[in-house]
């Protein structure tokens, strides 16, 4: 699921391309959907391998709209040249 997110993330990103971290803040959103799901404390992967293929795709929906939203303010800050880091430098 997550390699799908990436991917997804990246070839709509052609600017940037992959940027290190996008992984974590990913996996980091799945988590959260994976456990709305499965709605046990003790999540392992055997819950995720049970899964339908419906949540699944509702998990990497979620996902890949959340991580849109949450780097779609912050993109300029790793796209080449970091023009969005220099904008907040040059207002402080």
């Amino acid at each position: 699921m997550l390699t799908r997110v990436l991917f997804i993330w990246m070839f709509k990103h052609q600017s940037s391309g992959y940027v290190q971290g996008i992984n974590d803040l990913a996996a980091t959103l799945m988590l959260v959907f994976v456990s709305e799901k499965v709605k046990d404390f003790k999540l392992s992967l055997q819950h995720v391998e049970e899964l339908d293929d419906e949540s699944i795709l509702d998990i990497e929906c979620e996902t890949y709209y959340c991580l849109e939203n949450l780097t779609e303010s912050i993109q300029t800050n790793y796209t080449d040249g970091q023009t969005g880091i220099y904008q907040i430098i040059e207002t402080v």
